[in-house]
């Protein structure tokens, strides 16, 4: 699966989403590198499209700099 560090999702998160985010760029390097561990271990349960971990996607695929699909199942297949 295409990856990127935690600070790399922090900055396309906080560029997608500025008023989220947060003057600790620890703490949110932390919630993203948790979300990448979820990600690399069980890729088909973190994508998501809606909520927070659906922002979260669009952040992943901004700093890979890819299409997102719109369906989970593509998305998977474009990160794969």
């Amino acid at each position: 699966m295409k990856t990127v560090k935690p600070s790399e999702l922090r900055t396309a998160y906080v560029a997608l989403f500025p008023s989220e985010g947060s003057p600790n760029l620890a703490d949110l390097d932390r919630i993203f590198g948790n979300w990448l561990e979820q990600y690399e271990a069980n890729p088909d349960r973190a994508i998501a499209t809606q909520n927070w971990c659906g922002k979260v996607t669009r952040a992943l695929f901004a700093a890979l700099k890819l299409r997102q699909p719109r369906t989970k199942r593509d998305m998977l297949a474009a990160l794969s």
